[in-house]
């Protein structure tokens, strides 16, 4: 005769995230090989955390006979608007959406398959500054609709590059050319760096290889490559006052591949297969922490292509990473990871806090 052992019973009343090593099981606390479609909450009744099942997604609109490479929002004059960048075989366009219509903002755009965005004040109105990685373009939606084609150049040829910021009142390109360009303050249809004495020119700094992002943090611009990380600081237009650092590790994938949430500025190097972040310590100096992805590593194989966002709103706290083979969900206020399983998607953008 076979004895069975007695049934164990076993509670759990914090439930952690994904762990493919050091996983946890015991003292009420348990993690995961596997953990999808599910969200982290603070237990109702006592100091545990409970998981729960997420809500799912849903379609809001198609383009017909385009494909959407990506979306964005951009608030000027206080007005919330959609935009998304759609492709044919042939050509792009920059469309907005609202009131389940589409109006085309800018046509005729080469094919690229990638898109990049951001939203600034020129002149007196604000401004949304897109490009492909090979067309440029500032779109004024107020008073009317001014679409401006943007001629970035350097050593007198036209530049390419996804990477965008705005510091200080300059539109930055990180350029494939290896050169991080910025036109002048307050003036991003102005290009030209030859001037003197000019101490809002547009500026240039050479790196020597493939510029992948540009991000200004806390009064410096940070300029990644793919395998290492450059601060910048002071003045740039004016060279009695700018400061180069040395380079330091840390690269970041591409111009999407980071993200500001709370006070860090996080990014994936796809070296090293992790997310690390920068701070700034007690003494002001601009610090690269400890890595917070070992438990996910695993997912970080083969990837192709990697979106960082960040999300602060509906009592969440969260960094979502979008690849080519994965979605993962970083709860930043339990420093756990899920994973989201659903439709394939091209870009995650926030609209209107959703």
């Amino acid at each position: 005769m076979v004895s069975f052992p007695s049934p164990q019973s076993y509670k759990f009343n914090i439930f952690k995230g994904i762990r493919t090593r050091n996983g946890i099981a015991g003292n009420g606390t348990i993690s995961a090989t596997v953990c999808q479609n599910v969200d982290f909450s603070a237990s109702s009744y006592d100091a545990g955390v409970q998981i729960r099942t997420t809500y799912g997604n849903y379609s809001v609109a198609e383009y017909q006979g385009y494909n959407l490479i990506k979306g964005f929002e951009t608030v000027q004059e206080g007005v919330h608007h959609q935009l998304f960048y759609v492709e044919n075989d042939t050509k792009g366009m920059l469309v907005e959406y609202a009131n389940n219509t589409y109006t085309t903002l800018v046509d005729n755009l080469t094919v690229t398959g990638q898109a990049n965005g951001l939203t600034m004040v020129d002149g007196a109105y604000d401004v949304f500054v897109f490009t492909n990685g090979i067309d440029y373009y500032s779109v004024q939606l107020y008073p009317t609709l001014t679409a401006t084609k943007l001629e970035p150049e350097y050593d007198s040829s036209a530049v390419t590059g996804l990477a965008l910021c705005e510091q200080d009142g300059s539109l930055v390109i990180g350029c494939n050319e290896g050169v991080v360009l910025a036109s002048r303050k307050g003036d991003i249809t102005d290009w030209n760096y030859a001037t003197p004495t000019d101490v809002n020119k547009a500026w240039y700094q050479l790196f020597g290889k493939k510029v992948t992002a540009v991000v200004p943090y806390i009064d410096a611009l940070l300029v990644f490559t793919e395998e290492d990380s450059t601060m910048l600081s002071g003045n740039m237009s004016d060279t009695s006052t700018a400061v180069r650092a040395d380079a330091s590790l840390g690269g970041c994938m591409s111009f999407e591949s980071w993200v500001k949430h709370d006070k860090y500025l996080f990014f994936y190097d796809n070296r090293q297969k992790n997310v690390y972040y920068y701070m700034q310590n007690d003494y002001g100096q601009k610090v690269l922490g400890e890595p917070i992805a070992p438990e996910v590593q695993k997912f970080f194989n083969n990837v192709e292509k990697l979106q960082m966002l960040s999300y602060v709103g509906n009592n969440r706290s969260e960094i979502w990473l979008l690849s080519n083979n994965f979605k993962l969900i970083y709860d930043y206020y339990i420093g756990e990871w899920t994973e989201r399983v659903c439709q394939e998607l091209t870009s995650y953008f926030v609209y209107n806090n959703n």
